[in-house]
């Protein structure tokens, strides 16, 4: 998967679950691609823009940390824990992605 579609899709589906009252804007998906990067001033950025939820899923990748991932879990932020464990190999969260992602797909087709 290329790195632009990629972003699109984790746009797009990250878009439709877990923040019906928060819409990710194109440049908050870029900062949180950043930040698994390990590029500190896009992490230290989404914190500012309140997306602590992205800032913590790179945490987690990153170094670990037990209580950003038990913080996700208590918001139910379902679909980025599915991200994490998905990056982790785990194939049911995988798969549980690419089914959420399903009308992602469809509307990055259209052009």
């Amino acid at each position: 998967m290329s790195s632009v579609f990629f972003i699109q899709w984790l746009y797009l589906t990250l878009n439709q679950h877990d923040t019906p009252n928060k819409k990710y804007q194109p440049s908050e998906i870029y900062a949180f691609c950043k930040a698994l990067q390990k590029n500190k001033e896009a992490y230290e950025w989404l914190k500012e823009q309140g997306c602590k939820e992205l800032a913590t899923a790179a945490d987690i990748l990153l170094v670990d940390s037990r209580s950003a991932l038990n913080s996700l879990v208590d918001y139910k932020y379902k679909t980025i824990l599915a991200f994490l464990d998905a990056v982790d190999d785990y194939d049911g969260a995988f798969n549980f992605l690419m089914k959420m992602g399903t009308k992602s797909e469809q509307l990055l087709s259209i052009k």
